[in-house]
């Protein structure tokens, strides 16, 4: 049975963006949207000093919702609501995913605080 594309980049993944204070963020995400293109066109929108661009080219594809509101108003997944969130938030955002798509990497970074 063959899998299509189509498919792979339809599912979706759940993960919390812890933020302190109790805080956090619920994120859904499509996992398979992180490709080698993905990663070019972060890269190329580094160039410069604005890292901000370079959150912005990962995450806009990557998020498909959350629970982020303003004055208790939803606010929409795209890279102008993005390009007004925090640098700090962008950076836990981009760490949430990575550790969710990187099991081992959470399990071992927690062993090493455990210990």
């Amino acid at each position: 049975m063959s899998v299509s594309l189509e498919s792979l980049n339809e599912e979706t993944r759940e993960v919390a963006v812890p933020l302190g204070e109790g805080q956090s963020i619920a994120l859904s995400y499509y996992p398979n949207a992180y490709t080698p293109e993905l990663e070019e066109k972060a890269s190329a929108a580094q160039s410069g000093q604005f890292a901000g661009k370079m959150l912005i080219a990962m995450l806009a594809p990557v998020i498909a919702g959350w629970d982020l509101t303003s004055q208790g108003s939803p606010l929409s997944c795209n890279e102008e609501t993005l390009k007004s969130i925090p640098m700090r938030v962008l950076t836990l955002m981009l760490q949430a995913i990575g550790d969710d798509l990187n099991p081992q990497k959470a399990s071992a970074s927690a062993s090493v605080g455990s210990s």
